[in-house]
């Protein structure tokens, strides 16, 4: 998760955006046996007891949870796979352009020091 964040955002705003997103992930693990407890007693406690209104009701939660966040990850832009501030070139995918790079800054340092 934290390629796609480095990745959709410069190089100045990494820094902030990665705090954002760990104090967010934090949060919500902080949240998340509260409210999934508060629902499993809600479950035990009500004259209902049809389903999903039983103690199955945080992890029918969860399941919804989890469809909509695979939802959303399906959704995301392919464009994410490389850095904002990294060049493309059309034609040429990014593993390809990284060994041209390596092999031109090693014919330099060879071209330099002889």
């Amino acid at each position: 998760m934290f390629v796609l964040i480095n990745n959709s955002v410069s190089v100045t705003q990494r820094g902030m955006m990665n705090g954002l997103a760990m104090a967010t992930g934090s949060a919500t693990k902080a949240a998340g046996p509260v409210f999934g407890g508060s629902l499993f007693s809600f479950g035990l406690s009500n004259g209902i007891q049809k389903y999903p209104i039983t103690p199955h009701l945080p992890f029918v939660a969860t399941c919804l949870i989890a469809a909509l966040s695979s939802v959303i990850a399906y959704r995301l832009p392919k464009g994410l796979e490389c850095a904002l501030d990294a060049p493309i070139t059309e034609g040429k995918d990014r593993v390809t352009e990284i060994k041209e790079d390596v092999a031109d800054s090693d014919s330099t340092q060879s071209n330099g020091q002889a």
